[in-house]
């Protein structure tokens, strides 16, 4: 039996794609050995099926590469935002950052043996002064960290409902004594006592003690309590506060000198990101690409500086750099970083 070529034609599809049974595959052979317009039809369907297919192929494969790259960057970023919260989590918990006056003097008093005893707050982990070259005058400055403030602060809760006679038993058994002591009493309540510099009948300079330097056989040659003694606060800008006067003549505050380095780092950071985001918000192709990121790191920086120096961009210049400029490149690096890694996942740069 003789079979049409539309018969054919309609097996065709299905035969260039090896989806006949043998007996209709057996009819198509044997009608493309009689007719070429067939064999020309099957020639165009095969050809139509492979390009498609390879144009498919080089696209899907195109799109499992982004899906991949797009994946490993979304798990970077969240490693990186993990990583970032820890170290500003560290960070703000142990940079140092200076106390007011109110925080860190709890009371000054001149005792009956000489010394000029004051009274720093529980939690300070780290104390200052300078002498005025040429001047009756003396500075504190007190910092601490967040960390051992709270620990400092539980100390004095854990012993403010305590009676004396309980006090001192648990600070006997603190410093393992067998007896309470004035020493360990000021230890404890982090009490600091000065009693300046004795020199010796036969000319020696020694820190003058009470129980050891006997009168009659030397001179003091400082005595703390006869300076004025001031406390170092930048926080508001007001410079130096008393806190022990020697006489009743002296200015309750006094002109510190301090350092706007930080300030200036602060403020040309924040200056630099703005300055940045609107020049990119303008601008398109590679110049935008290049600003936006200048404006993460001038974000990153400001951020950083904020954060280690706890808002206080103005400080005194003694500390302006006890640790914070190693804070601040860390800090920095690990916050534009993290933000350099979603900013590419939210601009599509795979």
């Amino acid at each position: 039996m003789k079979v049409s070529c539309n018969i054919i034609r309609d097996l065709l599809p299905l035969y260039a794609e090896d989806l006949v049974s043998q007996d209709s595959r057996q009819m198509v052979d044997e009608h493309l050995c009689e007719c070429d317009a067939c064999v020309k039809e099957l020639a165009v369907l095969k050809k139509a099926a492979k390009m498609p297919a390879e144009i498919e192929t080089g696209a899907l494969k195109r799109l499992e590469d982004t899906i991949r790259r797009k994946r490993i960057l979304t798990a970077a970023a969240a490693v990186m935002t993990l990583l970032t919260l820890a170290v500003t989590g560290v960070i703000f918990l142990m940079t140092p950052y200076c106390l007011t006056e109110e925080e860190a003097v709890e009371g000054v008093e001149l005792r009956e043996d000489g010394g000029l005893a004051i009274d720093w707050a529980s939690g300070i982990n780290g104390h200052a002064g300078w002498s005025y070259q040429g001047e009756n005058q003396y500075a504190h400055l007190c910092h601490t960290t967040r960390y051992d403030w709270f620990r400092g602060k539980q100390k004095d809760k854990l012993v403010e409902g305590m009676t004396q006679e309980e006090l001192e038993a648990y600070i006997m058994e603190l410093y393992e004594l067998k007896e309470m002591t004035q020493e360990a009493w000021d230890r404890f309540y982090n009490i600091r006592v000065e009693y300046g510099t004795w020199e010796t009948s036969d000319g020696r300079y020694i820190p003058y003690d009470p129980d050891t330097c006997l009168a009659g056989e030397g001179t003091w040659v400082w005595k703390p309590s006869e300076e004025n003694h001031w406390y170092a606060d930048i926080h508001d800008g007001s410079g130096e506060t008393l806190i022990w006067g020697a006489d009743d003549t002296v200015p309750e505050k006094r002109f510190v000198e301090a350092s706007y380095a930080y300030s200036i780092l602060f403020f040309g950071a924040l200056a630099l990101a703005v300055l940045a985001a609107v020049l990119a918000w303008r601008r398109k192709g590679t110049a935008r690409e290049v600003l936006a990121r200048l404006a993460i790191h001038g974000g990153g920086v400001a951020f950083a500086t904020l954060l280690v120096t706890s808002g206080d961009i103005i400080i005194v210049d003694m500390m302006a750099d006890y640790k914070w400029p190693g804070y601040i490149v860390t800090e920095s690096v690990f916050v534009v970083l993290t933000a350099l890694l979603w900013y590419q996942l939210s601009a599509g740069k795979q």
